[in-house]
């Protein structure tokens, strides 16, 4: 079956849970619509991202979180994820992934596997320690990251690991009237796949933002082995995938970049 999927997603502590997951369930929805009306035959993903200091996949997967109405877990054959039976005939594939933020202040995403590493490491020991624990390593692209030495850095990676090994993450963080890097266009043309992800920020509100933005393939997700066969899907040139959704504006944007710093304030303050 076909999958639409977020693939740069967090849950933060101040999410409103039962919003989130409605969300995810009616975004991914319109998000497939938009791009083949004509199919009602799809797998609804969401590829956590999580900071070091979260833990939404371990919650689900120990039974800790505090459940919604109407929403129930079940545990399928292979590590790495679950299924999120929602409302109706609805469901969601939750993979586990964190993010890391390297030495050189770039974020690297961990898709498909709870690897819990310290940020502050160089790049490249991050893409090895991400390789090695089996997940797929995605280099995503944040405001004001991918400039000057750094580009330079995302660009050494690139002809390093080579599209079969790693991939690029866009966000819905980049204004839309913000062209597509130069970084990306040219990782296209080499055969890298550009995941697109929805990326929201630790702040109230932003929970409705999940699955906005994402991607949607015509490969086949085997359930059996959904983790080995998302990684599959998300490297692999030959399947198709499409980019879908939609970002802000300039000005949400801003808006969105100004809570996320009042709520970095609010959180030195706190452990201050």
């Amino acid at each position: 079956m076909p999958i639409i999927a977020d693939t740069h997603v967090h849950v933060y502590p101040v999410y409103d849970i039962a919003l989130f997951l409605r969300q995810a369930l009616h975004n991914l929805n319109r998000l497939a619509v938009g791009v083949n009306p004509d199919r009602n035959a799809y797998t609804r993903v969401l590829c956590l991202t999580e900071r070091r200091d979260c833990d939404f996949y371990r919650q689900l997967v120990e039974g800790r979180w505090a459940k919604p109405a109407g929403f129930e877990v079940e545990a399928l054959p292979a590590a790495g994820c679950v299924r999120l039976r929602g409302p109706g005939a609805d469901s969601l594939l939750v993979f586990a992934g964190r993010q890391i933020v390297t030495r050189e202040r770039l974020e690297v995403l961990a898709l498909t596997v709870d690897l819990v590493l310290p940020d502050g490491r160089a790049l490249h020991d991050v893409m090895d320690a991400v390789l090695d624990a089996g997940a797929v390593p995605v280099l995503s692209w944040a405001p004001g990251k991918w400039f000057f030495e750094r580009s330079r850095l995302v660009a050494n990676a690139l002809d390093h690991y080579g599209p079969t090994r790693m991939a690029l993450g866009d966000s819905s963080l980049r204004p839309t009237l913000w062209p597509e890097p130069g970084m990306m266009t040219r990782a296209r043309s080499a055969g890298f796949r550009v995941l697109a992800g929805s990326d929201p920020l630790p702040f109230a509100g932003e929970e409705k933002r999940v699955g906005t933005y994402g991607v949607w393939s015509d490969g086949l997700l085997d359930e059996a082995a959904a983790a080995q066969s998302l990684r599959r899907l998300l490297l692999d040139p030959v399947s198709h995938a499409t980019t879908c959704g939609h970002r802000g504006g300039v000005i949400t944007t801003l808006r969105r970049l100004k809570g996320h710093h009042h709520a970095r304030r609010r959180a030195a303050r706190g452990t201050a």
